[in-house]
């Protein structure tokens, strides 16, 4: 939110873009008095009734092509659970991760989600997959074998250009540092483009790179990807991404439920945001992400669903929910699945309903008496439309 709910209000737009909002008997006076049939001179008027209209939301963190594998990857542990995935990743077959991203991002959409920060593998990326507008494309990185790390800094070119020419904006997205080598993370940090790595996410990592722990060496192991050459830094997760120059403006830390206050306090200096996932670290059972610390620390936080693999739709507003079980006011938790994404992807144009900006406005039912709690509920239980669908 990036300003106070205005009681019996109105948003005029032409074309997707807000021209201005205020109480709506101000808004019929300027923009030209009398309503007759629901026109006022050459503008429609939708009364929504008792209802509240919102920017569209941020998804900050999502793996769209999962979108098959709903219900169908589960795990007693951590690293069962990512051995699970992949298998069921590699079931699927490029076609199946396609229909996936089509299948997800209309599920997002009918949630109310305007846009999505998307980590995709860079095979699957072709023209067209995207629609313009709602989709940062997040090329995934993935190679821990010192060995491999020239071809995959290839393939990340390969689909960062393929995104690029078909006019949808790219980043990169190293997966993590426990399946990314140093070299292959040091050529992501030289890249001069958003980041966005999944850090801190389980105990499993935090062990890993502090004492090399064996679920995850056999987990690598299993696969063909582990280097022998491998020695632990004996660093949190973020101190060691911290070490790599990978923390750094406009970028995204995406978990961080193991983040210590030292960590925390390393966050809070980058510029970048922490993308919390909440209810997919619940599914995992790997914690609760810090919010209110965070907050309180002056890290910049936003939301994301993560995947259809461990969670059970991609509602934001489910998301939000979730965060408030972490400590968020009903007001935070909106402007970390709205606004606070916006700045976090840098879109000035989402995420907040003000003049000049395009942020897709949603339109939820009210039913009680605290409109903001009203319209969390609302929209966590799907009932979020688009008020109007834009041409971009």
């Amino acid at each position: 939110m990036s300003s106070a709910a205005i009681e019996d209000g109105c948003l005029v737009s032409r074309d997707g873009e807000v021209v201005a909002l205020g109480r709506r008997k101000d808004m019929l006076k300027e923009f030209s008095g009398e309503v007759h049939d629901h026109q006022v001179h050459d503008h429609q008027v939708r009364d929504h009734n008792d209802a509240a209209i919102l920017p569209g939301l941020v998804n900050c963190h999502a793996h769209l092509e999962l979108s098959l594998l709903r219900g169908k990857v589960a795990s007693s542990t951590f690293c069962g659970w990512l051995a699970a995935l992949i298998d069921a990743k590699q079931a699927l077959g490029i076609e199946g991760l396609r229909e996936g991203v089509r299948v997800g991002l209309a599920e997002a959409r009918g949630f109310g989600t305007a846009y999505v920060a998307d980590t995709i593998s860079p095979h699957v990326i072709v023209p067209g997959l995207y629609p313009a507008g709602q989709v940062l494309g997040l090329v995934e990185v993935l190679g821990f074998s010192r060995l491999v790390a020239g071809e995959r800094w290839r393939q990340a070119e390969g689909g960062l250009a393929r995104l690029l020419a078909g006019r949808i904006p790219a980043a990169l997205a190293p997966h993590s540092p426990y399946t990314v080598s140093e070299m292959l993370l040091t050529r992501c940090a030289a890249w001069p483009g958003t980041l966005s790595v999944h850090v801190a996410e389980s105990v499993e990592e935090v062990e890993f790179l502090r004492s090399c722990n064996a679920a995850i060496q056999d987990l690598l192991a299993s696969r063909g990807a582990w280097d022998h050459t491998y020695r632990p830094p004996g660093l949190s997760p973020v101190a060691y991404l911290s070490r790599l120059a990978m923390l750094r403006p406009g970028s995204l830390a995406v978990h961080c439920v193991q983040a210590t206050g030292n960590d925390i306090g390393l966050l809070a200096q980058w510029g970048g945001a922490a993308c919390l996932c909440p209810r997919s670290n619940a599914a995992l059972g790997v914690g609760r992400a810090p919010l209110r610390e965070l907050i309180d620390a002056g890290v910049k936080v936003c939301l994301g669903t993560d995947s259809l693999a461990s969670v059970a739709d991609l509602n934001l507003f489910r998301e939000a929910e979730a965060a408030m079980e972490l400590g968020a006011t009903p007001e935070e938790a909106l402007r970390l699945a709205t606004l606070a994404g916006a700045e976090a992807l840098t879109r000035p144009e989402l995420g907040a309903l003000s003049p000049g900006k395009r942020p897709q406005p949603i339109v939820l039912p009210l039913t009680g008496n605290e409109p903001v709690e009203a319209a969390l509920e609302a929209g966590a239980a799907g009932q979020a439309r688009f008020v109007f669908e834009v041409s971009v």
